[in-house]
């Protein structure tokens, strides 16, 4: 039986991967968890943000810089945004898990870089 997963990279994500931003997230420290989805969160008066709650942890998709050591490093398009927020949204009400992969910046905040739903 093959398992399938619905992978949404970005392209920040893929030139992490390549190296291309080591300086941008120095001390950051990425890593990922997978768990039901519990919340969907759309917040447009709070840097325009989609907040997923997956395993009692809160992850951030972000329209605007986060600011501090992180830069532009984890900003998303809206188009990126609604991706993650659909995902989310079909696992949610699916009961689905999602395995999420964030980086936190050197911040207590966990921002969103994937979002992959599993079957």
């Amino acid at each position: 039986m093959f398992k399938t997963g619905f992978k949404i990279r970005t392209i920040g994500m893929l030139l992490a991967a390549a190296g291309g931003l080591a300086t941008a997230t120095a001390g950051a420290a990425p890593g990922n968890a997978t768990g039901t989805v519990s919340i969907v969160e759309v917040n447009h008066a709070s840097n325009s943000r989609l907040l997923v709650q997956v395993g009692g942890a809160n992850y951030l998709a972000v329209l605007v810089a986060p600011g501090g050591t992180c830069g532009s490093s984890f900003v998303h398009s809206a188009d990126e945004i609604r991706a993650f927020q659909t995902v989310a949204e079909a696992a949610l009400l699916a009961g689905k898990n999602v395995k999420v992969y964030f980086d936190d910046c050197g911040t207590a905040n966990k921002y969103i870089t994937a979002l992959d739903l599993q079957q």
